[in-house]
């Protein structure tokens, strides 16, 4: 999947509506007394998007991870705005998993909800979220804002879906807490470079989290767009990202990071120790 860059921001807002409401309505769903086991999952959300909201969906559990396919017809409308029965397609889905997830005893640890564009141009739509911060969020344990923030969320153009109606031209896998943590690093280094006043002046070309066996190396590559240079530390800011994330889901699994800053050339390793510091 070619994805779109996070630079177009007013375009993820518009894709991250659909979160807020669901986040609205998801506070509704109350604990019921009766429980199924994991396996009646996919069963009860293909029955409830079926008998509640008339849709179609594909869906699979491997090992960790729920998968979640919705074949549409389009993302964006003629005006070139987020079509707004997409927004209320995700809204009926991510209703329908939490309703399922309140309702069993071991559910998997990931979802993944993939929408495919399969008549218009072409296109998918990916949000990965962990399970344990929907309850989180249910029992008012984070905020609304962090519960988003929380969703790792990849759009971009792929014509293989086009025709796609099973969900087949992507394929589906377990995700791992270590591949979500730098999934969602990379994600919110991105979003504050589009966000932030001083930062949106740069172009970053690319984030990525590299593991190096008890190293963790995130590359960031960014270039100045005038030829003024401001004094901006862009370690220090992906250190704060990565030590609130790291933290937040008590990730041990490393000894240091480091940080390659391309705009400065500089690469700085720190020690679990360090990053306690950037909290």
């Amino acid at each position: 999947m070619k994805t779109i860059r996070h630079s177009k921001h007013r375009s993820i807002l518009c894709l991250l509506i659909f979160f807020i409401s669901a986040a609205i309505l998801s506070s509704c769903i109350k604990e019921t007394e009766s429980y199924y086991p994991a396996e009646k999952i996919p069963e009860q959300i293909i029955k409830i998007c079926k008998n509640e909201y008339n849709l179609n969906v594909k869906v699979d559990i491997v090992e960790d991870t729920l998968w979640l396919y919705i074949p549409i017809q389009r993302f964006v409308d003629q005006s070139g705005n987020v079509d707004k029965e997409f927004i209320d397609t995700l809204n009926h889905v991510v209703l329908s998993i939490n309703r399922v997830i309140m309702s069993t005893k071991a559910p998997p640890k990931f979802y993944a909800i993939l929408a495919s564009d399969t008549k218009d141009i072409g296109a998918d739509y990916l949000v990965v979220g962990y399970i344990l911060d929907v309850k989180k969020y249910l029992y008012n344990f984070i905020s609304r804002e962090e519960f988003l923030r929380r969703q790792v969320i990849k759009f971009g153009l792929n014509p293989k879906a086009l025709g796609d109606e099973e969900g087949l031209h992507l394929p589906f896998f377990n995700m791992s807490l270590a591949g979500f943590i730098f999934s969602q690093i990379e994600q919110r280094i991105a979003l504050r470079f589009d966000q932030d006043s001083i930062l949106s002046k740069f172009k970053l070309e690319k984030v990525k989290a590299i593991p190096e066996d008890n190293n963790i190396k995130f590359v960031l590559d960014i270039k100045g767009v005038d030829k003024f240079r401001y004094d901006v530390d862009f370690t220090s800011l992906a250190l704060k990202i990565i030590a609130e994330v790291f933290f937040a889901y008590d990730f041990k699994d490393f000894d240091t990071v480091s940080i390659e800053d391309s705009y400065s050339g500089k690469l700085n390793t720190y020690n679990r120790k360090s990053l306690e510091d950037f909290r």
